[in-house]
């Protein structure tokens, strides 16, 4: 019966700022922050930013699932006037969040790898 409350605590560490950077194919890469708020009734909010050739893109959260220590989050954004969607699957540990992401543009997609840690 433990089961449930490991989880709400797993879950409850997952609120907060993070900062730390993505990593894509071609030497692409860029800084990225995140945050995580429960929301009230259950679930979960989250934001999150980027930087793209040194702008900084703003994103529309879509979807966030937390299952314990597992984040999924689903973002919209729109670089240089292409839009385009991420999603960044990832897993808590400590005071870091690292996984994969998935984007899809217009005309391609592409992935890669994220880690972010709780901001101070």
């Amino acid at each position: 019966e433990s089961k449930p409350a490991v989880a709400a605590a797993a879950s409850a560490s997952l609120e907060g700022k993070f900062a730390g950077e993505w990593k894509g194919g071609e030497e692409s890469s860029g800084a990225l922050r995140l945050s995580f708020k429960p929301k009230d009734g259950g679930g979960w909010a989250a934001e999150a930013a980027f930087t793209f050739d040194g702008t900084e893109i703003p994103a529309r959260t879509k979807s966030v699932t937390v299952e314990g220590t597992k984040v999924q989050l689903t973002f919209e954004w729109n670089v240089q006037g292409t839009s385009g969607q991420s999603r960044l699957t990832g897993e808590l540990k400590g005071d870091t969040i690292e996984g994969k992401y998935d984007s899809n543009v217009a005309e391609a997609a592409s992935s890669g790898s994220w880690k972010v840690k709780r901001a101070s």
